[in-house]
Order: C-alpha cells, then structure tokens, then sequence
C-alpha cells in the first residue's frame, strides 16, 4: 500500500478475560505477629486485533486492498517467527510467603484509633513466563523473577464507623538471564525484531492507595472507596552479545508503565451483628475500574471484580 502514497496507521487493539481463586492463610505465632501464605489459580485468554486507519479520509480502503494489509502483517508476523495472536492457559499464581506486624494506637491525633500493619515478604515465582514468541502471551507474577517487597498500611478511626487509610507497597526483583525480544527501531517490544540473550534486572514496582471506609451502616455492612496507583520503573537490560544493535530508549521506555485504578466495595461483616454465632465470616465485593486521572501508561485496561470470603478458625 506504500506505492499507493496513502499513509494508514495500524492500530493494535486486543482484550484480556480471565477467572480465578486465590487464597490467603494467616498464623499468629505471637501477638500482633503473624506469618501468611498467599497464591491461587487463574485461568485467561488474550488477545491482539489489528485495525487500520487512514489519514486521507478522502480515500475509501476496498476489501481487496484491506486483505493485501492483512495478508502483509501476517507475512510479518511469519518472518518474526511470532505465533497467533491468542493465548488461552490455566496458570498457578506466583507464591507469596510473608511476616506481618500489627501495631495501633487509641484517642491519638485526634483519632479514636490509629492501626499500622506492616508486612515484608518474599514473591516465589510459580506462574508460566510470557512467551515471546507469541504477542498475545500475558504473565500474571513476577515473569520468572525472584521478588521481595515490604508493605505498610495505616488505617485512622476518624468517627465512629467511619475509616480512612493509606496502603504503599515496593516491590523489587532480582535479576534473570534469559531470550528477550527487543526493538530494533521504533516497533513495540512484542514484535521486536531482535532476539537475544540478556541480563534482565526489573525495575522497581511502587504502589499507593488511599482509602475511605464507611462501616456500620446496617449492623455488619459497609462500603468503601479506593483509589489505587501502580507505577513500575524501568527495566535494565544488559545484551550478552555485544554485537547486537537494538534500541536502548525505546527498550527503556516499553518497560516502564503505571496503572490507576478506582474500587467501589461493600462488605457484611458477621461479628457485628446483634446475634452471634459459632460461624461468623467477613464478605465482600470489589468492583476495579481502570482511570487515567494523573498517571496511566503502557498497561492494559482492565476491569475487574472480586469476591472476599474470610473466616476465623
């Protein structure tokens, strides 16, 4: 289509579904410390679409010529050795072990209660790496990388019922050797047209999430209002083969993404009820939305929505 002189911007578009159970176990060995196993399943399916958009709207693209664009990029994709743009898998969640300290304080600062929990853990990873050669290929972990985070979350009684808290996290990872896809010019890192072996060091992971929880509205039911940001810094990576030429910026700039996201959640907490009974578990719902509001690039748009079962035994 270049001889026609008609620039056509392809767009790449793609949807990720996915289902899962995961779970989270929690020991005190003495008071306010614990340690917790945390992991599950997830089953997903992924995938890209392609679309194509003309800058000349005064053009028209027939069918015929719509299946010379396709027929190419999929001559494309057969030269990069890429597989179809479809992955479907059920994958083990990454394994989380960690050691968790609470503390708290009351009629503090003008509050009725203050509490901090303070966790450190170590991320195992257990979940399928993406595979390269496929671009629709999606890792739900720490992609194959030894990772270790400390956490902290403080959560202020302002009234009765009413909470507002603060949870931040970091999250390093330790270095890998292994295939990388990468960018020789411009083109996205999933198509990348260099690969080669190297030395891997993610970036570090950042997230911070404040909070306003509204409890006691009927005896155990509240609400509560989240917004969370994740912001990953970017990757080094170093090439064994230093023969290799590929482009650096661009590697450095698909590596780093952020995501913010806005959680709308009701709960019913059984302990607070009037009656009480041998069996007495924790509920909730949580419904993700994807927001742009400051910080949002490079990541996918994902809406999600979980369901929250805890019970004391």
């Amino acid at each position: 289509w270049l001889g026609y002189g008609i620039p056509i911007q392809m767009q790449f578009g793609g949807k990720i579904t996915g289902a899962g159970l995961s779970w989270n176990i929690n020991k005190n060995i003495v008071e306010n410390f614990s340690i917790g196993w945390e992991s599950g399943i997830f089953s997903s399916q992924s995938a890209i679409s392609l679309d194509s958009k003309v800058a000349d709207e005064s053009f028209i693209l027939k069918e015929g010529f719509l299946f010379d664009i396709f027929s190419t990029y999929k001559n494309l994709t057969k030269t990069l050795k890429l597989s179809n743009l479809y992955e479907k898998k059920v994958d083990i969640m990454d394994q989380n072990i960690y050691a968790r300290y609470t503390f708290g304080a009351d009629f503090i600062a003008h509050c009725r209660r203050i509490k901090g929990i303070a966790q450190l853990g170590c991320i195992i990873p257990t979940s399928e790496k993406i595979n390269i050669k496929n671009p629709a290929s999606i890792n739900i972990g720490t992609n194959g990388h030894l990772g270790f985070y400390g956490s902290l979350e403080l959560d202020f009684l302002l009234k009765e019922d009413i909470n507002l808290g603060f949870k931040g996290s970091v999250i390093g990872q330790k270095s890998e050797i292994k295939n990388c896809r990468l960018p020789y010019d411009t083109e996205q890192k999933k198509y990348g047209t260099v690969v080669t072996r190297a030395t891997v060091s993610p970036g570090t992971t950042i997230s911070f999430s404040p909070y306003l929880s509204i409890e006691g509205l009927r005896e155990g039911l509240g609400l509560r209002l989240e917004y969370s940001v994740f912001n990953h810094l970017a990757d080094s990576i170093k090439v064994h083969d230093k023969t290799v030429n590929y482009n650096k910026f661009a590697t450095r700039t698909y590596s780093q993404w952020a995501q913010e996201h806005v959680c709308f959640a009701a709960f019913f907490d059984f302990t607070r009820k009037s009656d009480h009974h041998s069996f007495e578990p924790f509920v909730g719902l949580n419904i993700h939305i994807p927001v742009n509001f400051f910080f949002s690039n490079n990541s996918a748009r994902c809406y999600s929505i979980s369901c929250i079962f805890e019970v004391l035994f």
